[in-house]
């Protein structure tokens, strides 16, 4: 059996690898002879060099197919497009063979998944290139399955239209929280199945305790005995924060300075090591960067931990699982750290943290948006998840079987379908 990913994000965004990793190996196990075909953006900087991507699973790895775009990418989209259109037609005429065309014709199931890529958040450019993808794969029949996705909101009338036309083509959508269920029944999206699941990252397997005392002798040779806070820091939240101030520099100073002032209450009150676990690497958005920004605010660093290195998403699932408490920017470092057990303070620029970390997990109380954040009421929250971090846990532990249980109906649902296309139902 031959599966194509497509809309999926790369590697330097680890909650991507995270979803990718989870995915392949769920998958895997119901499809034990598949072959992956994983289609992702910036190849060359992330999955070119990756032969065995994960033991014992076949994974080839493609540029993308379709990205609306100028000059050279519309050419390139434009040939693509012509290319899969000869597919549907017998005989050997193609004119753009290379690039993983030939595997995307020859795939039995297309899965879209790319954790929240299907929305307007992102602009019209990348939601419109994530549904020519979807459309490619309805070019040439084959089943289409959106796996644990975020879907919209959509405001914009067009958007609305074209999301109705191009969902109600898949065959299974899965959603990782309600809210998403919320806007396709908004839009008119009726046709496929819909089921409300969880992330896949939820199964995600933290590397081992010796390789998570590796990397922090490593990184961390002076982390103290004590407690141990973590941090997981973006450089776009900003922007969709702090409404009074219109200056995309200014907002990204005053995140940076209110995480600063955070640092400092935790460092003076709790004498606690603050870690800085990077979930993005990307050279234009770099969370360390972010990290060193802050660092430079910071009144007293020797508390202060940095992780520089470029680490799997396992083994930074395994560094948060080390702290006691974690405040996360980013959505698959608060997946990873509510998986561990660790009581977790998210910061939200958009429905997926209130869906999953506020609703899922009934850690509403802990979800702070972006819009509302200030220094005192970070640090209010911070005192208060420190005070009920043993009730948090427990409440954690009492929900994390069955969010797994549903993360795991993804790639059941999957096989469900695939059963029924098989006996012509």
């Amino acid at each position: 059996m031959k599966i194509s990913i497509i809309n999926n994000y790369p590697g330097f965004n680890k909650g991507n690898e995270a979803l990718l990793n989870s995915i392949l190996t769920s998958l895997n196990d119901k499809f034990p002879d598949a072959e992956f075909n994983v289609y992702t953006y910036d190849l060359e900087l992330n999955y070119s060099i990756k032969k065995d991507y994960i033991r014992g699973i076949k994974v080839n790895f493609h540029r993308e197919l379709g990205k609306i775009g100028i000059n050279k990418k519309l050419i390139r989209t434009f040939l693509i497009t012509v290319s899969l259109l000869l597919y549907r037609f017998p005989g050997n005429i193609k004119i753009f063979n290379g690039n993983g065309i030939k595997e995307f014709a020859d795939s039995d199931l297309v899965i879209s998944t790319g954790g929240d890529v299907l929305t307007e958040d992102y602009g019209p450019r990348s939601l419109y290139s994530c549904y020519l993808n979807i459309l490619y794969g309805k070019l040439l029949k084959k089943p289409v399955v959106l796996y644990a996705e975020s879907i919209g909101p959509f405001h914009n009338a067009i958007n609305r239209r074209m999301s109705k036309i191009v969902l109600n083509k898949a065959d299974l959508i899965t959603l990782r929280e309600e809210l998403s269920e919320k806007n396709l029944k908004e839009i008119g999206v009726n046709d496929p199945i819909i089921k409300v699941t969880a992330d896949s990252a939820f199964l995600l397997e933290p590397a081992d305790e010796n390789r998570i005392k590796e990397i922090l002798n490593i990184e961390g040779p002076g982390i103290h005995p004590g407690p141990m806070i973590g941090f997981s820091v973006s450089s776009i939240i900003s922007d969709y924060g702090f409404e009074g101030i219109e200056n995309k520099s200014e907002k990204y100073e005053m995140y940076v300075r209110t995480i600063s002032e955070a640092v400092d209450h935790i460092t003076g009150k709790y004498d606690a090591t603050v870690i800085f676990v990077p979930h993005v690497i990307h050279p234009r958005h770099d969370d360390r960067k972010v990290a060193n920004d802050i660092k430079k605010h910071i009144k007293d660093i020797s508390g202060c931990v940095l992780i520089e290195g470029d680490y799997k998403a396992e083994e930074l699932k395994g560094i948060i699982g080390k702290c006691d408490l974690f405040i996360g920017s980013r959505m698959h470092s608060t997946i990873a750290s509510t998986s561990m057990g660790v009581p977790t303070i998210a910061l939200a620029y958009s429905q997926k943290m209130h869906g999953i970390i506020g609703k899922m997990l009934g850690q509403k109380k802990y979800v702070i948006d972006i819009k509302e954040l200030d220094k005192d009421k970070l640090i209010s929250k911070i005192d208060e998840a420190w005070s009920d971090r043993e009730s948090i846990k427990k409440d954690l532990s009492a929900r994390m079987e069955d969010v797994k249980n549903l993360s795991k109906q993804n790639a059941e649902l999957v096989y469900g379908v695939m059963a029924r296309l098989k006996k012509g139902i």
